[in-house]
């Protein structure tokens, strides 16, 4: 199961994908993107820095409002 977290105070936006598996190490894509992977090498993390500079925070809160409407 997927799991989408955002840390503000850094601006960084974390999709956890698996069974809460921890990273092992991380591959940069780019300057901010890098790809978390387990020990076997399987993609268990997205870690996207600059995340509101990249437009992604609009779609954070449209997450946390599907969330919000989900829980009533």
């Amino acid at each position: 199961m997927a799991r989408i977290r955002y840390l503000p105070e850094v601006d960084t936006l974390i999709i956890s994908v698996g069974d809460n598996e921890f990273p092992h190490s991380y591959i940069p894509i780019d300057d901010d993107v890098e790809v978390g992977v387990s020990v076997d090498g399987a993609i268990v993390e997205l870690r996207i820095e600059g995340a509101s500079r990249k437009g992604l925070s609009r779609v954070l809160e449209m997450l946390r409002r599907k969330r919000r409407r989900l829980a009533i």
